[in-house]
């Protein structure tokens, strides 16, 4: 990938790859690090999780304009000059107040989704446009470097010196606010004024059934993601050593860097010989059903039986290097009338609720399963399942309109 070597795109990458780090250094064990210093109940530690996911998902929707008018450059500056300030105070002032963890989780939220949003701008205003696809690989990869190494360090931390974590977090993200000062002022290609979509209540009329059943069944699958994603690092601890599960997670980032290029070359290549729509379905109910199966791995915690979760993120793994781009694929093809950005953003908004409402859940279901009740990880189960067995309805629902159409 030669746009790797460019000046501006390796200063890009850099920020992205410091501030992943941090990312996933520090929201990951967030319910850790509660748990450990502050001793806070398990439906405490969910809301203030939860809230901080639903900003990461959700924030970006209302900023748009604000990154319009103030610059891609300063906008990530700004975001991450505020999270390592937070993240500083929380650390040295051994921040032990409730409700100002729920604030400090809300803002770390919004300025991580700003950022982002900031950088995806970057690029469509200052590379040209047969090369973005690559930029935005390049962005793929320094987002998985920092998930690789992000839980590594975070389980090390923890394992010793679990109020560090913040400082050490608050470290990568100041690397990237002082290298987002770097990024060139001027725009390299004539800048293109995002368009903030305005659904009509013409456009509300026709969303369609096929739109918001994605939707739903994506809402499944984000729901049983958190399980794992959010609620295992908690629901591990005293079973799993720190160590360990930061690997678990390392193993995930790296066979997605390993597995996500291949498989995008076999999509292109189904999609070229199959109907889209219909072979994206297929997928994902494959995906949902092994999804599913990776459960049975993250049930073995036992330092003894370490096979099992190991197992179990490999499938997990290879499942969601099925769904993340499918999803995605199919809001695109089935948004009927609305336009890219609203659906994007609509979904974006119902799916970091429903990992937001997961991870609740499952850090709540810690408790109950000390006392013999459903674990989260039953939860998960379960729910990618239902996931499975709805895809493949409206597989089969698809088949029967495409029959119908045909003979007609």
């Amino acid at each position: 990938m030669r746009l790797l070597w460019d000046k501006q795109l390796r200063l890009i990458f850099l920020i992205r790859m410091f501030s992943s780090l941090g990312y996933y250094m520090f929201i990951p064990f967030l319910g850790v690090y509660l748990l450990g210093l502050y001793n806070y109940s398990s439906w405490q530690i969910g809301f203030v999780v939860g809230i901080g996911l639903l900003a990461t998902r959700a924030g970006a929707i209302f900023l748009p304009r604000l990154v319009n008018s103030l610059g891609d450059k300063w906008i990530i500056f700004a975001s991450y000059i505020l999270v390592a300030t937070l993240l500083l105070f929380t650390g040295l002032a051994q921040l032990s107040s409730y409700p100002l963890w729920i604030i400090v989780s809300a803002i770390l939220g919004v300025s991580f989704s700003s950022a982002t949003l900031a950088m995806k701008v970057w690029i469509a205003n200052c590379v040209a446009e047969g090369e973005r696809i690559n930029a935005y690989s390049v962005l793929n990869i320094a987002v998985n470097i920092g998930a690789a190494c992000g839980p590594a360090i975070a389980g090390l931390l923890t394992s010793r010196h679990v109020s560090a974590l913040p400082l050490v977090t608050a470290i990568n993200l100041a690397l990237s606010s002082v290298l987002a000062i770097m990024l060139p002022r001027e725009r390299l290609l004539k800048t293109n004024a995002i368009a903030v979509s305005k659904t009509t209540k013409l456009e509300m009329s026709r969303i369609p059934k096929e739109f918001l059943f994605l939707i739903a069944c994506g809402a499944f699958t984000w729901i049983a993601y958190a399980q794992v994603f959010d609620v295992f690092p908690t629901y591990a601890k005293g079973h799993l050593s720190e160590s360990l599960v930061g690997l678990l997670f390392t193993i995930n980032a790296i066979l997605i860097i390993v597995l996500q290029t291949p498989f995008t070359h076999y999509l292109n290549y189904v999609f070229e010989r199959r109907n889209k729509i219909r072979a994206a379905i297929c997928l994902l109910a494959i995906s949902q059903f092994v999804l599913g199966m990776s459960f049975l791995g993250f049930m073995f915690i036992d330092t003894h039986i370490w096979f099992g979760p190991v197992l179990g993120m490999i499938l997990f793994t290879c499942s969601e290097v099925i769904w993340s781009p499918l999803l995605d694929v199919l809001v695109a093809e089935v948004r009927g009338t609305l336009g890219s950005a609203t659906a994007f953003a609509y979904t974006g908004l119902v799916w970091g609720v429903a990992e937001s409402i997961g991870s609740w859940c499952g850090l709540v279901l810690i408790n109950k399963q000390l006392t013999h009740g459903v674990s989260p990880i039953l939860l998960g189960m379960i729910v990618a399942f239902l996931s499975s067995i709805f895809f493949a309805v409206q597989l089969t629902l698809e088949r029967s309109r495409s029959i119908g159409r045909s003979v007609t």
